[in-house]
């Protein structure tokens, strides 16, 4: 099975090139975020004059295929995720409060599979609250593996996130859409979580 994931479907992806070189760029409203992390890809980011600079590879995008990027945000006035900061109480804001109902601003650059030149896509992110349980199952998919690989290598911000609730996650991500596990790839999280769970708990 893993074979034909990394040989068949990945392999078949990477054939097809719909994008290469594909750069994605947020910019957090400090009037509304105060921290914010980025969880996975640590080690692909980039720095920020290189966003713009086409000479800088990146990475391509398949047909068919999505990427997720999670972020972990703080917001203002609330406790951050790391240290205390000793400006985190401060009243000062930015100058600008006409997008004062936007969390960011998303930017996109790309090039055509056999293009040179960039394009840009971007649009703001609208500040919004929405319940886990009601997010795409994709994405509820991506945080339960996200919260298992933060589990298994005991983060410093994991909080009291538990096996079992990316075991939880995942489950709902099947029941909502079972064609969306053909593969079979969710329900072996689902059997890696309850695996973990069950070691941590014959300790």
């Amino acid at each position: 099975m893993k074979q034909k994931k990394v040989f068949g479907d990945e392999l078949a992806a990477t054939f097809n090139t719909v994008a290469k070189d594909v750069k994605v760029q947020v910019e957090f409203n400090p009037d509304v975020v105060s921290e914010w992390r980025l969880i996975g890809y640590e080690n692909r980011v980039l720095a920020e004059e290189d966003f713009n600079n086409d000479k800088i590879d990146a990475g391509e995008l398949g047909a068919g295929k999505a990427v997720i990027a999670l972020f972990e945000v703080t917001p203002k006035g609330q406790k951050g995720l790391y240290s205390d900061r000793r400006y985190a109480n401060s009243n000062t804001s930015s100058d600008n409060k006409q997008n004062s109902n936007e969390l960011g601003y998303l930017k996109i650059r790309y090039k055509a599979p056999t293009g040179d030149s960039s394009k840009l896509i971007s649009q703001p992110i609208n500040k919004a609250s929405h319940a886990l349980n009601k997010a795409s199952i994709d994405t509820q998919f991506a945080m339960a593996v996200a919260g298992f690989g933060q589990r298994l290598t005991q983060s410093d911000y994991i909080n009291d996130w538990q096996y079992s609730d990316s075991t939880k996650l995942a489950k709902s991500s099947i029941a909502d859409r079972p064609s969306s596990d053909t593969d079979g790839t969710r329900r072996n999280l689902v059997t890696l979580t309850e695996l973990a769970s069950a070691l941590k708990n014959s300790r």
